[in-house]
């Protein structure tokens, strides 16, 4: 990575993970480029529970998102990247020399993210059918791995209990690192212990709580 790259961060995960509270904690620290691209960015909040306008708001996200990476500008956007048209943007960013980070922000279970959903209707946030929630947490996990090598860094987090616990990190080297082993869930082991190994893909280390710790330089 130089100075000179376009950069992308994309904060990705299932409807209902938290990912909107993880992006407002990158800007405030100036962790990821400034120009944030949402759906909610595109929609006055008493418009979200209206299903036709929220799909309007994220056709124009879509749009903006392709104006800044034809003009090869740094931006940052929220997806839930359930879908390969949102894998096949990322490789075509990498083609045009991107620099992409990925921050994974999921849960163990997605009954929880359904909760959270009810809770966001409950406070004027749009919903999600539970059909669309369930398939999506699935294809999103699924996709993990392939947008992880994609990527140039990527960190996983668990969102679970509303207190993110990262997971996994790739660095800046390419190495792959499991993090916070007390902490983990049985769905790291699914969606990337085991889809790793299936690749060929070799993780480096498997830290422990204590080990992450020292390792993150806290």
């Amino acid at each position: 990575m130089t100075d000179g790259e376009p950069k992308m961060f994309v904060f990705a995960g299932p409807n209902g993970s938290g990912k909107s509270t993880v992006v407002k904690q990158f800007l405030n620290q100036g962790m990821c480029p400034d120009k944030y691209i949402c759906p909610d960015n595109f929609i006055s909040k008493d418009k979200r529970e209206d299903v036709a306008a929220y799909i309007q708001a994220m056709k124009e996200a879509e749009a903006v998102r392709l104006e800044l990476l034809n003009a090869k500008a740094s931006f940052t956007f929220e997806t839930v990247l359930s879908t390969q048209d949102k894998v096949n943007f990322l490789s075509a960013a990498k083609d045009l020399g991107y620099c992409i980070t990925t921050v994974y922000i999921t849960t163990s279970d997605p009954q929880i993210n359904l909760k959270r959903i009810a809770e966001r209707v409950k406070m004027g946030g749009h919903d999600v059918p539970e059909d669309k929630v369930l398939s999506r947490y699935e294809k999103t996990m699924k996709l993990m791995p392939e947008v992880i090598q994609i990527s140039d860094a990527a960190l996983v987090y668990d969102n679970s209990s509303n207190c993110p616990v990262q997971v996994f990190e790739k660095d800046d080297c390419g190495s792959y690192l499991l993090l916070n082993r007390e902490q983990r869930h049985s769905w790291v082991d699914k969606y990337i212990t085991t889809a790793f190994s299936e690749r060929k893909i070799p993780i480096s280390q498997d830290l422990n709580v204590f080990e992450t710790e020292k390792w993150k330089g806290f």
